[in-house]
């Protein structure tokens, strides 16, 4: 489970936003209808919002594909740390379309922190999962499978994934 954003207002508050515009259809309208959808999508997860990670080795590459649009410096982090020598992100995966800020990216504004379901405390999770991920795919062997729990029906072998939303931690 990712933290939640504690920025997004709650439904109430969104709908009394939107309710005070006098014209429904003008662009700032437009932006607290997102607001209330986002709140709801919050009010929906009290305890985190799920999402999924996985992993996959191909020989001496280790690929981990993250949801959302994080920023780049999440990315970095996992290539930085990587036990593989060439490591690939993948972003916009595994179907949660929102931005994934650094937590000092929640500190220092934007518009990205303001406009996403995750909080601060997001990128360690999103790190530390890709790390954990990528970690024991290096230390099995590449024609090893995977343990059954840690693997999809109809996913290659040698593809590993975390679901975050179902056991909310690490692996």
């Amino acid at each position: 489970m990712l933290p939640m954003n504690p920025n997004i207002p709650s439904v109430p508050e969104a709908e009394a936003k939107l309710a005070a515009h006098a014209d429904p259809d003008d662009a700032a309208a437009n932006m607290d209808q997102f607001m209330l959808q986002l709140a709801k999508e919050i009010a929906n997860h009290p305890d985190g919002y799920p999402a999924e990670i996985w992993a996959m080795r191909i020989g001496d590459l280790g690929l981990v594909a993250i949801p959302g649009e994080p920023f780049a410096e999440i990315g970095l982090q996992i290539k930085q740390r990587s036990p593989f020598a060439q490591t690939m992100v993948v972003s916009c995966a595994n179907g949660l379309s929102a931005y994934m800020p650094t937590d000092d990216g929640y500190t220092e504004g934007a518009y990205e922190p303001s406009f996403t379901p995750s909080g601060p405390g997001s990128e360690r999770v999103l790190v530390d999962t890709g790390l954990a991920l990528l970690n024991q795919l290096a230390q099995s062997s590449t024609r090893a499978a995977p343990k059954a729990t840690e693997i999809s029906p109809g996913t290659p072998r040698g593809t590993e994934r975390h679901a975050l939303g179902e056991s909310g931690g690490m692996p």
